[in-house]
């Protein structure tokens, strides 16, 4: 059963990935392929692998997925909101 359900875990994972990339515009896949893509394929080839390499790698991945974040969750004060609003009203 332990294997069925992990078998069945990966297929679903592994479907929904595909979905995604299919899915996935020029623009997206350009900045998946520069921060996440080439540093592994640079970090494959290469013989030997420091702490710094994994850094940067991880650094990439964390700035690629960054750009999703919805900026509605970003910490902005009352004041400045008050402030810029005149400058986005339309009256």
């Amino acid at each position: 059963m332990f294997v069925v359900k992990r078998t069945l875990s990966f297929g679903a994972g592994g479907a929904i990935g595909a979905y995604a990339v299919l899915k996935m515009d020029d623009m997206m896949y350009t900045q998946l392929r520069r921060h996440v893509i080439v540093p592994f394929q640079v970090l494959k080839n290469s013989e030997k692998i420091s702490k710094d390499d994994l850094v940067e790698v991880g650094v990439g991945a964390k700035n690629f997925v960054g750009q999703f974040k919805p900026m509605a969750t970003n910490r902005v004060s009352a004041k400045k909101l008050l402030m810029d609003d005149g400058d986005y009203s339309t009256a």
